[in-house]
């Protein structure tokens, strides 16, 4: 008897310190200084104050409009989204700040068994596990503006699970930027522009309460799959960002966002074949305007990493070649990114065909041929300044060797900025203005001062054939490091043996 009951007894222990080993450190850690810190205590009296204050008020007026369920939920709705944007938020990056201030904690990062996955992914849920402690302070106040009618219990659970949703991204922006070397003027910006979005989303969001219209499965999921995109995107560039800089840091995004837009055609081919109304909330370009933002921001990314792939890296190139070449896609530097890119690009652009082509009832208008090609050409000047930027660094090296790719991408576009305005001020030449305008951002920021609609065609070629030539001034480069990164090396490489 007394054996068994041990048996049971060490069974449920080794059950248990399974569990105590799967569990992420990380989470256990932040929750446990979340609990003890001051700030999440203030930020509950605070929330707790405001709504009581709200109750109270809506009480008073009784039956006019502001006692009604729709206003009393709108202004609780309301102080949820401020509790997570300002309060959660500003906890999570003051102890985030604070930890990578520290070189010892930066130090411990590179040389820790835990992973840079696991150490996001940790500090991401026990964000999240304080959202949901907010949102638990809400649920009741959210009951009471039910029975207070006005709003149906439906349009109640929608708004607040979009408004909980749209959490996961905004938190994981914290997150990243609070990792970011950008200075800290750049980085209040960047956060008052998010909460700018989310604030803007919580008025759309209590527009549906105003008009009582009711939320559709196709509004859920472009709401589901913006949150969801930009998640990922947050995520593996954060995960970049702490990862050590001789390690493959673009693999994890470049694998979510060759996931990304294939899954994301898939579901428009499935949702237009089953779905009458899906067309009229999705549509094939705009998918392709996410796609490009994505791709134009993973440019952006790739200029601050290094031209050459690492020993490291080629080190661990597959036996077999056709796993060595996805190897080599999906690794850094400069060669790998930019075949990456025209990959991705041209695939983007024929599943973007291949839905015109199988669905020939999708209507094309001229704002959507307009807004393909303007947005195409903004990637492709990024591109081509990108490319430039690589031959600038590649000449430059010996005279500015710690100078990045991205040092030269951002001379290059202030350089062409300042001189468009100088000549737009000396000049005072149209024509002459827009001959320069050609090679610079000026239609990017207003569609056009200097430009007109139709001139949209023009800037189109030209950025295109700025990133043929600049393609063509670093192909032989190109193949170079691709002729190395295709090599298999034996195990004996670390010494200087290679397979030939």
């Amino acid at each position: 008897m007394v054996s068994a009951l041990k048996a049971k007894y060490n069974t449920v222990k080794n059950i248990i310190d399974k569990i105590d080993d799967f569990l992420n450190p990380i989470v256990v850690k932040e929750i446990r200084q979340s609990i003890n810190s001051s700030g999440v205590m203030v930020l509950t009296l605070l929330i707790l104050i405001l709504e009581v204050s709200a109750f109270l008020l809506s009480f008073g007026y009784g039956d006019t409009e502001f006692g009604t369920g729709s206003v009393f939920y709108a202004i609780i709705l309301a102080i949820f989204v401020f509790g997570y944007t300002i309060g959660i938020s500003g906890v999570v990056a003051t102890r985030i700040t604070k930890e990578y201030a520290n070189n010892d904690s930066t130090d411990l990062i590179y040389t820790t068994t835990i992973s840079s996955y696991r150490i996001i992914s940790g500090k991401l849920f026990s964000a999240m596990v304080l959202v949901f402690y907010l949102l638990s302070l809400c649920l009741p106040f959210f009951a009471i503006s039910y029975f207070l009618k006005g709003i149906a219990l439906n349009t109640i659970i929608n708004i607040t699970f979009f408004a909980f949703f749209v959490a996961v991204p905004y938190i994981l922006l914290v997150i990243l930027v609070s990792v970011s070397p950008m200075h800290k003027a750049i980085k209040v910006i960047v956060m008052l522009g998010a909460i700018a979005v989310v604030a803007i989303f919580t008025i759309w969001l209590i527009s549906y309460i105003e008009r009582a219209i009711t939320f559709s499965w196709e509004s859920l999921f472009c709401v589901i799959y913006l949150a969801t995109v930009f998640s990922g995107l947050f995520y593996f560039l954060t995960v970049g960002l702490l990862s050590h800089l001789t390690a493959n840091r673009t693999f994890g995004l470049k694998v979510f966002y060759s996931l990304f837009f294939i899954v994301s055609y898939v579901i428009v081919f499935a949702g237009y074949m089953f779905s009458k109304m899906f067309a009229l909330f999705v549509k094939p370009i705009d998918i392709y305007h996410v796609a490009m933002i994505i791709l134009m921001l993973i440019v952006l990314f790739n200029s601050f990493e290094r031209t050459e792939q690492t020993k490291r890296v080629l080190l661990a190139n597959p036996k077999n070649i056709i796993l060595r070449f996805f190897h080599y896609i999906f690794s850094i530097g400069m060669a790998n990114n930019t075949l990456f890119l025209i990959l991705c690009f041209t695939g983007i652009n024929s599943l973007l065909l291949c839905m015109f082509k199988i669905y020939p009832k999708v209507q094309i208008t001229s704002d959507d041929v307009y807004s393909y090609k303007f947005i195409t050409t903004i990637f492709f000047y990024l591109f081509a300044y990108q490319l430039a930027a690589l031959i600038l660094k590649r000449n430059c090296n010996k005279y500015f060797s710690k100078a990045s790719v991205f040092s030269y991408f951002a001379f290059l576009n202030l350089f062409f900025m300042l001189g468009s305005m100088v000549i737009a001020f000396i000049l005072k030449n149209i024509l002459k203005i827009k001959a320069f305008a050609l090679i610079d951002y000026i239609f990017i920021f207003s569609p056009l001062i200097l430009w007109q609609r139709t001139n949209i065609d023009i800037a189109f070629v030209v950025s295109m054939t700025l990133c043929f030539i600049g393609l063509c001034f670093n192909l032989k480069y190109f193949f170079k490091c691709f002729k190395e990164g295709m090599k298999y090396y034996r195990e004996g490489a670390g010494n200087g043996k290679k397979s030939k």
